[in-house]
């Protein structure tokens, strides 16, 4: 079977009381940048956050990790946009990355797009009531299109972002006007638990997205599972040839023994070699997803 890749999602908006192992600081994102790197992860995400577990979304922060994190590591570095915590001004999101890829030392290998917009309120089934239910994550076609042209024009790799069906059909479309370059990324992402907007974490959950991701094309998948967990769906993900993205950020995994990013990392590695898929490293995954060096 084909290499694999894995991504760590370390830390996304959580806190620490469902899990204590939620890295907040530069330095702790770097560390544990390195650590998930270690455990055979070579695709890293994660969201600016202040000391005191709070949403950081400035220039200043993302570029003070991507300079500790490459003083530790080669892993490939994929920061946030800022999700719904940073949707106001589209085009604030979409040049801070294009100033960061300005410097070397700070310059992100990948940008993730949504391609859509979405209801993004938390359902709780214990009591039939809904919280944020005024929120919305807007990602309007217009600015889609506007933040594929900036960051491709910035040298920077993309990744395309599908909750459901309606997503991938916009990015192939975005593809097929020549807009979306390959090699491209589709990130498929699931959702469980309280947040209810994405495909269910199941395998006709993530077929039923597979099933509309263009073929022919130079296209890798990377699936996820924001807000439960997609641990039963690791060896289908696995088999099917696609790439397992998993971390803290999305998920707690307290069945798991409450386990550090690493140590989720290194277990998806070890049922992947088990499986006869052996894991990328840095420099091929850039090789296969077209980035720099």
């Amino acid at each position: 079977m084909e290499k694999m890749f894995i991504e760590a999602r370390i830390n996304e908006f959580k806190m620490r009381d469902e899990n204590p192992n939620i890295p907040w600081t530069p330095m702790e994102i770097a560390d544990e940048a390195a650590r998930c790197r270690d455990a055979g992860a070579t695709y890293f995400h994660w969201h600016g956050r202040t000391s005191e577990g709070g949403i950081d979304n400035s220039l200043e922060t993302l570029a003070e990790t991507i300079r500790l994190i490459r003083q530790k590591t080669d892993i490939v570095l994929m920061p946030t946009l800022g999700f719904v915590s940073n949707d106001v001004d589209p085009d604030k999101r979409i040049d801070i990355q294009v100033k960061l890829a300005e410097n070397p030392a700070t310059r992100p290998d990948v940008v993730p797009i949504d391609m859509g917009s979405m209801n993004y309120e938390l359902y709780h089934p214990e009591t039939k009531s809904f919280e944020y239910v005024d929120r919305i994550y807007h990602n309007p076609t217009d600015v889609c299109i506007r933040a594929a042209e900036k960051f491709q024009n910035a040298g920077l790799g993309l990744m395309v972002v599908c909750w459901n069906v309606g997503f991938v059909r916009r990015a192939a479309a975005l593809m097929e006007m020549g807009i979306i370059k390959e090699p491209t990324l589709f990130e498929l992402n699931l959702s469980g638990g309280p947040i209810i907007t994405g495909h269910p974490s199941t395998v006709l959950g993530l077929e039923c997205m597979m099933e509309m991701v263009p073929k022919n094309r130079r296209i890798s998948c990377l699936v996820d599972c924001t807000g439960g967990s997609m641990w039963n769906l690791v060896p289908y993900i696995i088999r099917s040839g696609a790439n397992v993205s998993i971390g803290l950020g999305d998920y707690h995994y307290a069945e798991l023994g409450m386990p550090t990013n690493s140590q989720l990392i290194a277990r998806c590695a070890q049922m992947a070699k088990d499986m006869g898929r052996e894991i990328m490293d840095t420099d091929e995954l850039r090789i296969h997803l077209g980035l720099k060096k």
